[in-house]
């Protein structure tokens, strides 16, 4: 097997371009004008270049992440855990492919969080949190 190297040597440029333009505040402002997508939803490499957060992006229609979003917005304005909302997606038969489903719905919830679509609104235990609805 041989190694492409001229190739990995013309992807690695392409890519340091890229990340130039994206440190660009005022370019990337011009180039998301002329972007077009289907029902307004940006591509997922787009983030706010700012925070790099991507707060306020929903996850995409059909993941994990997206389940895990609608049944704590089922919720409403009572408060949740990682393990109700686990449950909850076991219960709905929603296919879970991970080793420990908790853990991988916590870090979904702390995703989600850091996004600003969910809250702690407290701690009870290592991994224990009381999540929210923002």
């Amino acid at each position: 097997m041989k190694l492409d190297l001229q190739r990995l040597d013309d992807r690695i440029k392409k890519l340091q371009q890229v990340r130039a333009f994206a440190a660009d505040q005022e370019f990337v402002e011009l180039f998301l004008e002329f972007l077009s997508t289907q029902n307004n939803k940006l591509p997922s490499l787009i983030r706010d270049n700012a925070s790099m957060s991507r707060k306020g992006y929903l996850p995409r229609e059909g993941s994990l992440s997206a389940h895990v979003l609608t049944v704590c917005r089922d919720y409403g304005t009572d408060t949740f855990t990682a393990q109700e909302v686990t449950t909850t997606l076991e219960g709905l038969r929603i296919p879970i492919e991970a080793k420990n489903k908790y853990l991988a719905v916590i870090g979904i919830m702390k995703k989600l969080v850091d996004r600003g679509l969910l809250k702690v609104v407290g701690s009870f235990g290592r991994r224990k949190q009381k999540y929210a609805n923002v």
